[in-house]
């Protein structure tokens, strides 16, 4: 009898009579000399880590008995709520990606050890789980809705990565009030990014604009203010006349109700007789809602005009 010490060993048979030993058999060639492999026990700690659309992801511990021999691999298995248990893939880590699996469809999964004796008792199973894709709330990169300040003309783009499972929806809204794409507005939204494109901005294209992101899990917002800055609108009128003499004329006005998005730098003032088309300068640059034009001629009937200005 030889004991199991892990070694190797050669075996041959010789006949003997009365006249002695014979010739010895063919030797048997190498023989491994060990305690007899049985089934590994179960795996434990089977848990589902992710879910997508078609697929699971699995992980697991080592049964803590591998049966005296190597485990080779691991099976594993699904079951539907009715259904009876069969393999659907393999493994040599304690992790694996089950593919190919049907949407919005409930499994239990459990793994099986396999070592040289075979297939290893199964582990518990765990519970039913619904192949989905992952349901996580909406995120965005806030950095991509700084406030922007621009010249009327110029192109307004603002670019944001965002994220979420299911993709999320993507709402744009000026000043509380939704924008889609037009001729002059260019909205693009996928997977992980959605863009906000004026090619050429206009000073009523001013406000907060902001980013709304939903699914199943939540929703998450971010606002940029864009300052579109243009020439000021006309000064309002009309221009009045407080005090007139047969050589001036007081004028006065009010502010323009936009001053383009900067601060007025001055006001200009310009004069014209009545039955000639070329204007004269009265003043530039001028600070004050109320100026006299002097150095008219008597008995001349004239037109003023008032122009707002700023640094653009």
């Amino acid at each position: 009898r030889v004991h199991g010490d892990m070694s190797t060993y050669e075996f041959r048979v010789t006949a003997q009579n009365l006249a002695g030993l014979g010739d010895p058999s063919k030797s048997t060639g190498p023989v491994l000399v060990r305690d007899p492999i049985s089934l590994a026990g179960p795996p434990t700690d089977v848990k589902v880590t992710a879910t997508f659309d078609t697929r699971i992801a699995l992980s697991w511990k080592s049964p803590d008995s591998d049966g005296g021999g190597k485990i080779t691999h691991y099976v594993v298995e699904k079951k539907p709520p009715k259904g009876k248990w069969e393999e659907c893939a393999t493994s040599k880590d304690t992790i694996c990606m089950v593919e190919n699996l049907p949407t919005l469809k409930e499994f239990e999964f459990r793994v099986r050890a396999v070592n040289e004796a075979g297939i290893g008792e199964p582990s518990q199973p765990t519970p039913l789980t619904l192949v989905q894709l992952p349901q996580i709330a909406p995120t965005m990169d806030m950095s991509g809705l700084a406030d922007v300040t621009i010249r009327a003309g110029k192109p307004l783009l603002l670019s944001v990565d965002i994220d979420g499972s299911p993709a999320p929806t993507v709402e744009w809204k000026l000043n509380g009030k939704t924008i889609t794409s037009s001729k002059r507005v260019k909205i693009e939204s996928a997977e992980k990014k959605t863009t906000f494109r004026i090619e050429k901005t206009e000073r009523s294209d001013s406000g907060s604009y902001t980013l709304v992101l939903t699914n199943k899990s939540g929703s998450v917002e971010g606002t940029s203010k864009v300052l579109v800055q243009d020439k000021p609108s006309p000064p309002e009128g009309p221009i009045e006349y407080p005090e007139t003499t047969k050589n001036s004329v007081s004028l006065s006005w009010k502010p323009p109700k936009d001053d383009g998005g900067t601060p007025l730098t001055g006001y200009t003032i310009e004069r014209r007789e009545k039955k000639r088309n070329v204007w004269s300068l009265i003043a530039e640059g001028y600070n004050g809602t109320t100026i006299t034009a002097s150095k008219l001629t008597d008995g001349t009937e004239y037109v003023f005009r008032v122009k707002a200005e700023n640094e653009l």
